[in-house]
């Protein structure tokens, strides 16, 4: 007859610790992602932003993240009074002298440059690898605690 042999579960019952810790910790997750996504968009806006004067690229900013419901949100803005004419667009009286720039205007219509519409889509584009890079750091941190 075979004999039984002793079996230490210590490790087990630490990964399972473990386990329940980051399931106490998915909203800290999520938060910790937006928020380096949110930084992502805010680079990416600062540095192609037209700098004439720097107001306009100094003045975005990223909201802290929010939780409505189950889903998490940040607000991306930008309260200089101009931002909106930038982004999409806007007339323009042609002929007037601008003393801000020493010259006279040539077009009615201005394009948008859609800088928050480029960094959006380019965030969209990495945030499963800030989610992964955020999700490998705190398995780290709990599992190697």
């Amino acid at each position: 007859m075979a004999k039984m042999g002793r079996v230490d579960f210590e490790e087990l019952k630490q990964f399972h610790a473990a386990c329940e810790k980051l399931g106490k910790k998915t909203d800290d997750l999520y938060i910790e992602a937006l928020q380096k996504a949110g930084n992502f968009a805010l680079e990416y806006l600062r540095k192609n932003t037209a700098r004439i004067t720097g107001r306009l690229g100094d003045a975005w900013q990223v909201s802290k993240v929010l939780k409505y419901g189950n889903r998490f949100y940040t607000i991306i803005s930008n309260p200089v009074e101009y931002a909106s004419f930038y982004e999409y667009g806007h007339f323009q009286e042609v002929g007037r002298f601008v003393p801000t720039i020493g010259k006279r205007l040539k077009r009615g219509w201005v394009p948008g440059r859609f800088v928050l519409r480029k960094a959006i889509k380019l965030t969209k584009n990495e945030l499963q690898t800030i989610l992964q890079e955020t999700l490998d750091e705190k398995l780290k941190e709990i599992f190697h605690e």
